[in-house]
């Protein structure tokens, strides 16, 4: 696969600016890119309080997914770089994912993870997205009006995901406070207000590892069907 140095144009898909303009000149940046041989190189936004982070390669076709899917000798999940900036390696394991390994890793983990999606499970998950659903609504009706972001669109998706996770009730603002500190580090404006970023970030990332550590050693002593305890007792 053919690797092109510099942009197309005026196309860098690591700036944040990128991503505010109109649609329509996104879809037409992508069909440019689609249509120049190889994978472009785009540089990374610097972002304040972060070590300076190398650009990437950009794979917009379906075939070059494919093609870099069947080569992981050569392209890499695992070395921070599915962000529009990399973590230093230190940081891997802290802000990672399990989209962001390699196998084998990947497959012990992903094995892991699917047996807390039995049939069952799953019925119960969906049973209760619509319960969170619902009472998300029904606090915004009370209250008349409402912040569509803060109010919904990030309450839904965290809540499901905590309640699948076993994560108590009373722990939710902490998981939602630290998971917007750690997902505001991709946002220079978010990043600019809070004093020492470098720092918060990593007192986030330090205080969700506390909480999954004492989760962990309860799953230990008393299992559940959450999906703490499936990756604890794995």
């Amino acid at each position: 696969m053919t690797m092109t140095d510099g942009r197309v144009g005026s196309i860098n898909l690591g700036d944040p600016t990128f991503w505010a303009r109109p649609l329509s000149e996104r879809y037409a940046a992508f069909a440019a890119l689609r249509a120049t041989p190889g994978l472009t190189y785009h540089e990374a936004p610097a972002l304040a309080g972060m070590p300076e982070s190398p650009g990437w390669y950009a794979a917009v076709r379906y075939s070059d997914i494919v093609d870099a899917s069947l080569r992981p000798g050569e392209f890499s999940n695992g070395l921070g770089a599915i962000r529009t900036f990399d973590w230093p390696e230190p940081f891997w394991d802290v802000f990672g994912s399990i989209i962001a390994m390699d196998n084998p890793r990947h497959a012990r983990l992903r094995r892991l993870v699917q047996n807390a999606f039995v049939p069952r499970i799953v019925q119960r998950a969906e049973e209760s997205i619509g319960r969170l659903a619902a009472e998300i609504v029904d606090k915004v009706e009370a209250a008349g009006e409402c912040d569509l972001v803060a109010d919904v669109s990030s309450q839904l998706p965290l809540r499901v995901i905590c309640e699948m996770m076993g994560v108590p009730d009373e722990q939710f603002a902490l998981v939602y406070e630290q998971s917007n500190m750690i997902l505001g580090a991709e946002d220079p404006e978010y990043a600019a207000q809070v004093p020492n970023f470098f720092e918060a970030l990593l007192g986030a990332a330090h205080r969700l590892i506390g909480l999954l550590d004492e989760m962990c050693d309860e799953r230990d002593r008393h299992p559940t069907e959450d999906l703490t305890s499936v990756m604890a007792n794995g």
